[in-house]
């Protein structure tokens, strides 16, 4: 593997190893609704909260579904490979 590719692994892991713990799912359920998750943007400002959202989401490698039960409050810790 090359250099770049191990900085992105240890990077995911550190996301999922920080949104795995109960206190990291209530901040993710928290910044879904901060970040207009599930609205479209409104201006520039919704846009970049939302992206910086998706970041998280993204390096979390959170499927749909897990997405969808942080949503409505759900832990999901015994469900994330960390």
């Amino acid at each position: 593997m090359s250099d770049a590719t191990d900085k992105l692994d240890e990077l995911q892991r550190a996301y999922r190893i920080v949104f795995s713990s109960e206190s990291g799912q209530i901040v993710m359920n928290d910044m879904m609704k901060f970040c207009c998750f599930r609205k479209d943007a409104d201006g520039e400002l919704d846009e970049g909260k939302r992206r910086a959202f998706l970041r998280i989401v993204n390096m979390s490698n959170l499927t749909d579904d897990q997405l969808y039960a942080l949503y409505i409050g759900r832990n999901i810790a015994g469900e994330l490979n960390v």
